[in-house]
Formats: C-alpha cells, structure tokens, sequence
C-alpha cells in the first residue's frame, strides 16, 4: 500500500525535450519517418546499407528486394529512408525508382492493373518502342487469364461452360506468356542501353 500512495502522489519528473520538438516528433505516433533526422530507432544505418547494395547491383535483371516485419517494426520508415537515400545518391541512368502502394487496391485484379499501370507509367519515357507495345500486352494476358479463371468459381454447370466457352479465346494464341515475359525482359534490356 505504502508503495501505491507513494506511485499516486509523486511529483512528475522532468522530460527531456528537445528544442523546437514535439510529441509527434518524439515518435509517439504510428507515422512512418521520412527523413533521417527523425530517425530515433536507428533505422537508417540499415536504410543506407540497402541502398548502397541496391546501387551496386550491376544487372538487376528480375532483382526483389523484400523487406519483412510485424506490424509496427518499422518497415515503412526503412523503406521510406532506402528511398531517401537513393534518390539523394549520384543519379544512375540505370536506376528508376517507382513507388506502389499496394494496400490502396482491393482484389488481385485491382492490383494487378494499377501495379501495371504504374510501371507502365513509370518506365514509359525510356522505353523502346517495343517494350512499350509488349508491357501492356503481358500485364492484359495475365490479367485477361486471371479473371476469367478466379470468375468459374462457384458457378452453375451451364454459366460455368459459357464462361469456359470465352476462356478458350484466351487460350488460343500464337503468344504464349513465358514468350511474351522473354520478349519483354529482351526489351527492357535493350531500353537501357
């Protein structure tokens, strides 16, 4: 009991503060950092270490760089600052940073066409001419097949076999996706150099 009214009526103790800081600055709230200056967890060590990797990668063809962690660990304070430092590091001709959200879109479909979209977005101004014609046409056969697969879920026998009827047409094709995905990456290559 002693120890309760003793924990009850202390006097608060000082907090230190740094000038011109505020509560949000402190990181009391669940904001992602941006900038290494706000960096109070020392995030950005590992930041500027992904970075320096990912800019010495010398053919990045098909490179993924995941970042894995619970909710709350940081990651996308990490990847705000790899990105700080890579857009602040010597301009590489080869490197074109685009940024996606995914958790702004619901379903695959929704996903895939803004993931598309996005990079097409991105990447067009230095795309050949070729790369620019095959992106869309991949992103289109994958999610054409997509849909009309995930959508002969649950269907009566006789939607179900129209459905199958049109998803035939999709099957028909002189491009098989492996050759497009080949064709493409061929392209991107070649957009740069």
């Amino acid at each position: 009991m002693r120890n309760l009214w003793h924990w009850i009526t202390r006097k608060p103790q000082p907090q230190f503060e740094p000038a011109g800081s505020n509560a949000d600055d402190r990181g009391y709230n669940d904001r992602p950092i941006h900038d290494p200056n706000q960096d109070h967890y020392a995030f950005d060590p590992f930041a500027q270490s992904i970075a320096e990797t990912i800019l010495r990668i010398k053919q990045p063809n098909g490179t993924v760089i995941a970042l894995n962690g619970v909710w709350g660990s940081g990651k996308s304070s990490t990847v705000n600052l790899v990105l700080k430092r890579l857009r602040t590091a010597a301009p590489s001709p080869s490197l074109k940073i685009i940024s996606f959200s995914s958790w702004w879109f619901r379903g695959e479909e929704a996903l895939a066409v803004a993931f598309f979209r996005e990079l097409y977005a991105g990447t067009a101004p230095s795309l050949t001419r070729r790369a620019k014609k095959l992106l869309p046409k991949v992103g289109a056969r994958l999610l054409k097949a997509g849909a009309a697969v995930s959508s002969t879920m649950g269907l009566p026998g006789a939607a179900a076999g129209k459905l199958l009827d049109s998803v035939a047409g999709l099957i028909t094709t002189d491009e098989s996706v492996e050759l497009l995905h080949h064709q493409l990456a061929e392209a991107l290559r070649d957009s740069r150099t």
